[in-house]
C-alpha cells in the first residue's frame, strides 16, 4: 500500500502521535512535505487509525488543502450528483 518513504514518514508520525501530535498538525506536515490528498488521507487512517470519511474530513477542512478543495468544490458536487441519479 505504501512505497518505503511512504511507510517512513508512517513511523515517523506514529512516533510523534504518541508523543502527542494532533491530526491537523500532521496534516500540515503531510501537505509541506508534498503528500497529495488522497497519500495524507491514507497516511492519517494507517497513523491514527481514523475512517475514510473521518480522513476525507480531516484533510479536505484542513486550510493547508482549502485552496484545492475550494476550486475543486463544483466539480465534486457534480460527480455527486451525476453518480446519484444512476
Amino acid at each position: 500500500m505504501f512505497n518505503q518513504y511512504h511507510q517512513q514518514i508512517v513511523t515517523q508520525l506514529k512516533r510523534e502521535a504518541a508523543l502527542g501530535l494532533v491530526i491537523e498538525d500532521a496534516i500540515t506536515q503531510l501537505h509541506q512535505q508534498g503528500f497529495s490528498i488522497i497519500a495524507s488521507m491514507r497516511v492519517l487512517r494507517a497513523v491514527y487509525g481514523v475512517s475514510l470519511k473521518e480522513a476525507k474530513d480531516y484533510v479536505s477542512n484542513h486550510p493547508a488543502w482549502e485552496s484545492l478543495t475550494t476550486a475543486t468544490k463544483p466539480l465534486h458536487e457534480e460527480l455527486i450528483a451525476n453518480v446519484s441519479g444512476l
